[in-house]
């Protein structure tokens, strides 16, 4: 076989494999154009550390062993009811912040009912959509542990 030819097949199956992970990738994009695109690439790409980061403003990332959800769903996207008021990381909630309400069903469901709900809220943070805080909606089946 020729130099050439070798280089010919080896493009070839180059090519193959770059479309065919573009193919499987195509489904979770990385997007933080809207707050629920942002919500989707958390929830998505849920053990990929360097996207996860991202999400949140400030960046931060939770040690994450194994995953406690099968599948997730928004709810309710509504604009926040806390202008003006700071979150915990002390940044000033604006007017366009968006509150996104997800319900998840977990993996290990307590009480017989396996799902259960998380509440984000998510402002433009230099063109970006992130999520700044959030928090377990607790229910009877899930409780907030102190």
């Amino acid at each position: 076989m020729t130099l050439n030819k070798l280089k010919i097949k080896l493009t070839v199956v180059v090519t193959f494999l770059m479309q065919l992970f573009a193919i499987s990738y195509a489904g979770n994009a990385i997007d933080f154009s809207s707050p629920e695109n942002t919500v989707k690439t958390y929830y998505e790409h849920y053990f990929d550390k360097d996207v996860v980061v991202k999400c949140f403003y400030p960046e931060q990332y939770f040690n994450k062993k194994d995953k406690w959800w099968l599948d997730y769903k928004i709810l309710k996207v509504e604009k926040s009811k806390k202008i003006g008021e700071k979150t915990h990381s002390n940044i000033v909630i604006n007017r366009d912040a968006k509150e996104i309400v997800v319900e998840v069903t977990m993996n290990h469901s307590q009480k017989g009912n396996p799902k259960t709900k998380f509440w984000y809220l998510l402002q433009k943070v230099s063109d970006e959509w992130k999520i700044i805080e959030h928090s377990h909606i607790a229910d009877k089946n899930y409780p907030t542990y102190d």
